[in-house]
């Protein structure tokens, strides 16, 4: 019985968690941003809802680049918080040829450096052509967010909103 007792409870543990992360994803816009929880709960819950977590999160590096006219159709300046996605991913989305027909185009991604819990929210506005898959290239002032200019690429988290 008290085997039971146990499974029981440990599955319960594990559904309660998977509802949290379920409504995190479904509200990004609440006061608490995802991404600043999604650490806390991934050192307290079992492997399995660790990579269920991940599978929503793409990790890749991040990189700076000067803004200007993006392939969206429009010119965004330094300080401003934009990225660029991979060529990979862009082109993915890009219907009928047209680059600024892009249904990615202004929508937003929560970029989280892991290292020391900063994140950031930026705006899809051009692509970038030398970044793998899972990588962003993003503008000065959203780098600086997370990490200094000087280190030119770091490791990070990152999911659309």
């Amino acid at each position: 019985m008290k085997l039971f007792k146990d499974l029981w409870l440990r599955k319960l543990r594990v559904l309660l968690v998977l509802v949290l992360i379920a409504m995190l994803y479904m509200a990004p816009n609440c006061a608490a941003d995802a991404t600043d929880i999604l650490p806390k709960i991934g050192n307290m819950v079992p492997s399995k809802v660790k990579a269920l977590v991940n599978k929503y999160l793409r990790r890749g590096d991040a990189t700076w680049y000067d803004t200007g006219l993006g392939a969206c159709g429009w010119t965004n300046q330094g300080t401003e918080l934009v990225a660029a996605l991979s060529y990979k991913l862009y082109d993915k989305f890009t219907k009928g040829g047209n680059p600024n027909n892009n249904s990615k185009c202004g929508k937003y991604l929560d970029v989280y450096n892991p290292r020391d819990g900063k994140a950031v929210r930026v705006k899809i506005v051009d692509k970038c052509m030398g970044c793998s898959e899972n990588s962003v290239d993003l503008s000065k002032a959203a780098f600086e967010k997370l990490n200094g200019l000087g280190t030119g690429r770091f490791p990070m988290l990152w999911r659309f909103v």
